[in-house]
């Protein structure tokens, strides 16, 4: 499955952290095609800030890296949007921008976002996931972050899918050329959570 890369960060001398207790989700996009979570702490020094304003970074093979903890109060919304909101940030441009946008996501991006989705919404018993685009100073800067170009209805139902991940691994895999077809047909299967389980874990890698 997926797993967090723990990245050392040299933060700003003498910076402080407000605790907080996340009861929302925040995704976004890094509006840049290719970049690693140290690009963006260092683009984010430059702007004067405490280091990397978001919680996680996602790339575009499904590299998890952890930014700010998740206790710690993170900097990727307006002042006070930030209380108790969890910003994940992918990799990519999936909206249109000079000769850079990215029209799909990486399957195994959005497997990624949605496996650290379903962790997080868990361990801090949370329901509400959110756009950056969904928060007023987004729309007031008329934003459109994760992107026009970002599944967000596919996503939320794969969230809502304790099995989403599974498939996408399976789907690497068989590559089937009607995997919904399959996936019917496995469902009715008394126990399918666990054979989803059982076949996915069958290969070493999500990737």
């Amino acid at each position: 499955m997926f797993s967090i890369i723990e990245e050392k960060y040299a933060w700003r001398p003498g910076s402080t952290f407000t605790t907080h207790k996340p009861d929302t989700i925040v995704i976004h996009h890094a509006l840049h095609p290719n970049c690693t979570a140290q690009d963006i702490h260092r683009w984010h020094l430059n702007n004067g800030w405490k280091g990397i304003a978001y919680h996680y970074y996602i790339r575009k093979n499904g590299l998890i890296y952890r930014g700010r903890q998740e206790h710690h109060q993170g900097g990727h919304l307006l002042g006070s949007e930030n209380k108790n909101a969890i910003g994940i940030c992918l990799e990519g441009v999936y909206t249109d921008y000079k000769n850079l946008t990215e029209k799909s996501v990486p399957e195994v991006q959005l497997a990624a976002l949605v496996w650290l989705c379903n962790d997080i919404k868990t361990r801090w018993n949370i329901e509400s996931i959110k756009r950056h685009a969904d928060y007023p100073s987004a729309i007031n800067e008329e934003k459109d972050c994760p992107g026009r170009y970002f599944p967000w209805n596919r996503f939320m139902a794969m969230i809502s899918d304790p099995n989403a991940v599974y498939k996408h691994i399976i789907q690497k895999h068989c590559k089937f050329h009607n995997p919904d077809g399959v996936w019917k047909v496995v469902d009715t299967h008394p126990y399918a959570d666990a054979f989803y389980m059982q076949w996915a874990n069958s290969y070493k890698t999500p990737g």
